[in-house]
């Protein structure tokens, strides 16, 4: 059993990067949202990923009918925010590579659903 968890954090972020810039897909089009909802299960023992699954839940709720690839951006912005109190209540007990993980895994959720956001948020705002 590994005990380093830093090096767990590794594993998990090179899942995510895996995912979203697969080199058989050209390093196109997967999003890394199924794949950060597991590296989150496994890091946290479902603590995060509850929050996550939960979060997303009621705002797949709002909006019953089908949505847009905007607004599942939008939504998947939003479920990430919400999960930063609980990781400032996971740093002051200690646990660091939790950052670590989230700001990885953020700044990749981030970039892989930016221009679809954008393009929905452009429907808001007047962006030129």
């Amino acid at each position: 059993m590994v005990e380093n968890k830093y090096i767990i954090v590794i594993s998990a972020l090179a899942g995510v990067f895996g995912h979203a810039f697969s080199p058989m897909l050209r390093f196109k089009r997967g999003k890394a949202v199924a794949v950060s909802f597991g590296a989150w299960s496994v890091l946290t023992k479902w603590e995060a990923s509850t929050i996550l699954g939960i979060t997303f839940t009621i705002f797949t709720m709002i909006k019953l009918r089908g949505t847009t690839v905007g607004e599942d951006a939008l939504r998947v912005i939003i479920v990430y925010i919400v999960l930063i109190p609980y990781i400032i209540y996971k740093l002051i007990l200690g646990e660091m590579h939790l950052l670590l993980f989230y700001i990885g895994n953020f700044s990749v959720i981030w970039y892989k659903h930016w221009k679809d956001l954008k393009e929905y948020l452009s429907k808001f705002f007047n962006y030129s």
